[in-house]
């Protein structure tokens, strides 16, 4: 472990100019932050898609109460 710490380069600034850093900064963040929003905007469809299948759940859980109440007439096989 003490080797590879000697072996790292010391640490380094990028930017010389601390306008210009800002401004890559700022730049950066609003990247970031428009590809946010787009993900955002995505997940506001799938919530309107969730919302839309809640009428049809309701019935198909009434459904699957029905074909579990139909199973307890099966004939199941003794072991």
């Amino acid at each position: 472990m003490l080797f590879w710490y000697q072996q790292q380069s010391d640490y380094r600034d990028t930017f010389d100019d601390l306008a210009q850093a800002m401004a890559v900064a700022q730049e950066t963040l609003a990247y970031v932050s428009v590809k946010y929003n787009k993900g955002l905007e995505q997940l506001a469809l799938f919530g309107k898609l969730t919302e839309s299948v809640q009428p049809a759940r309701k019935h198909l859980e009434t459904l699957k109460k029905g074909f579990e109440k139909a199973d307890l007439f099966r004939y199941r096989e003794e072991h």
